[in-house]
């Protein structure tokens, strides 16, 4: 249930006992600045996991992308798989009849633009109030149909 803004814990999350936890978690090990990409079904949403997430483990249909900060600045990363030069790439990787996917190994081997830390840092700082803003809207935008549905009711039912 990754999206853009966040991971939506009412859309199905399930919860799992503390072995099993720590069973899955062996294989993603989540941990802040991580980025989370949904490579099956729904391709391509992405978030960069922030300090308070608490103890997460995703599916295999969620790839965990590790940045090396000695190399690329995760906003900056962040802001790459989202933009629309990649998330072309992933819609031609995407294969199945029935549900779409992208295997690991097809993520790994996409090349990426990595400018200097000092210009990332310039993009990110640039780049991200502008996509803040685009979440809050969004937000605000999905919450109209619930708003209008309250008025309806109030006054037809």
């Amino acid at each position: 249930n990754i999206t853009n803004s966040g991971i939506d814990l009412s859309a199905g999350c399930r919860y799992i006992s503390q072995k099993d936890y720590e069973q899955e978690n062996k294989r993603t090990q989540i941990q802040e600045n991580d980025i989370l990409l949904s490579i099956v079904g729904t391709i391509g949403k992405s978030l960069i996991v922030n300090s308070n997430i608490g103890n997460i483990t995703v599916q295999r249909s969620v790839a965990v992308i590790r940045p090396n900060t000695k190399v690329i600045v995760p906003k900056y990363l962040l802001l790459y798989v989202r933009s629309s030069a990649f998330q072309n790439i992933l819609t031609e990787l995407a294969h199945g009849s029935q549900q779409q996917g992208v295997y690991l190994d097809q993520l790994k081997s996409i090349k990426i633009k990595v400018p200097s830390i000092q210009e990332q840092k310039r993009i990110v700082t640039e780049i991200m109030p502008i996509e803040e803003e685009i979440e809050k809207l969004q937000r605000e935008i999905d919450e109209i149909p619930t708003k209008k549905q309250a008025i309806l009711d109030k006054y037809l039912i």
